[in-house]
């Protein structure tokens, strides 16, 4: 048995948030969230704009970390970046 599928007419879009983290002078990290448009059916990216966020945070050792990032450095190790959340 054959299925056909019905698709709409038009573009299909979707919002992607991407969160990311800025690095500042004194050694603290600002969150930053970039948000773009996607048409699903063409896949094309439209970014509608950046938002730096009030929420800073600090590099730390502990285990109870507020964020963390993965990477790769030079020799292809894996690396993890724990940040914590300043209260201010």
């Amino acid at each position: 048995m054959a299925r056909n599928k019905i698709d709409t007419v038009g573009p299909d879009f979707h919002e992607e948030v991407a969160i990311c983290f800025k690095r500042q002078e004194n050694g603290q990290y600002r969150k930053v969230l970039t948000t773009s448009r996607r048409d699903w059916k063409t896949n094309a990216v439209k970014e509608l704009g950046t938002e730096p966020t009030d929420e800073f945070y600090e590099v730390t050792q502990e285990e109870d970390c507020d964020a963390s990032l993965g990477y790769s450095d030079f020799d292809g190790n894996p690396c993890t970046l724990k940040l914590k959340l300043i209260k201010k």
